[in-house]
Parts: C-alpha cells; structure tokens; sequence
C-alpha cells in the first residue's frame, strides 16, 4: 500500500494536470510543488499512523509530478531547436538512471551500499567495480574464504 501510494498521488495529478495546466507564475508554482513535496516527505518521516502516511507519500507524488511537468515544459521551451533532441534525451536517461539504479538493478548485490550502486549501474560490465570515490573495492566482489 505504501509503494504504490506515491503513483496513486502522480496518477491523479497527471489527471488533474491535464485538465488544468499551470500557465502562469509557473516558478512560483513549482517552488511552491516543491515545498509541498518537503512538507510530505517530513509528515511521511515522523507519521506513526498508516492512512497519514498513505495520505502523505501520495500527497508527495502529486506534488512531484507537478515539479516534473514544469520541469518538462522549461527544458522543452528553453532549449534551441537544434539541441532539443540531445537535451531531451540526456534527461530522459538521466531521470531513469536515477529512477532505476537503487531498486531494480540486478547487477547490484544487497549487501553493496547506495553509494557504490552508481557504479554498478554506470559499469555493468566493468570487471572491477569499485566504490564511488573511494579507493576500496566494493565488498560484493571480493572472494569469500573458502
């Protein structure tokens, strides 16, 4: 229920947004998005109820895929014509990159940090992974005694 709250929330903004697009003061609005998302995420951290912190992680959702349409709408606006294809698709794959390289990341062993899964995503087929900015190697892949 937890997971899937968040989704809930974007879903039924993405509706919403649909309906009513921001067209004006859109840089206050999303500041404003993104305040919310602050205040959600902080109701979600200190919420011992379960329904508050289903109420807050989609309340969080919609208030990020606010942030995330406007976001969308200056990039697409604000770049040339020329570079619009570049742009949008490093975004695209850096949104997913960021999206996807904690949680469904085959590659990455549970017993490896967050910190390293950046390295495990950007160098899936490295033979040495190796810890972001540190000289130690990643725990997974060292040999265990035998």
């Amino acid at each position: 229920m937890l997971r899937s709250a968040g989704g809930l929330g974007a879903s039924v903004m993405a509706i919403v947004l649909s309906r009513w697009t921001p067209n004006s003061r859109v840089g206050r609005t999303m500041l404003t998005a993104v305040a919310c998302y602050g205040v959600a995420m902080i109701v979600f951290a200190y919420s011992r109820n379960l329904w508050l912190s289903i109420a807050a992680l989609a309340a969080a959702g919609a208030f990020d895929m606010v942030s995330v349409v406007i976001r969308r709408g200056l990039v697409q606006l604000n770049t040339p014509d020329a570079m619009r294809g570049r742009v949008t698709s490093i975004e695209s794959v850096s949104s997913v990159r960021r999206v996807n390289s904690d949680r469904s990341n085959p590659e990455r062993p549970r017993n490896c940090s967050a910190r390293c899964s950046a390295s495990h995503s950007a160098g899936r087929h490295a033979r040495r992974r190796r810890h972001v900015g540190s000289r130690l190697p990643c725990p997974a892949n060292q040999q265990s005694p035998r």
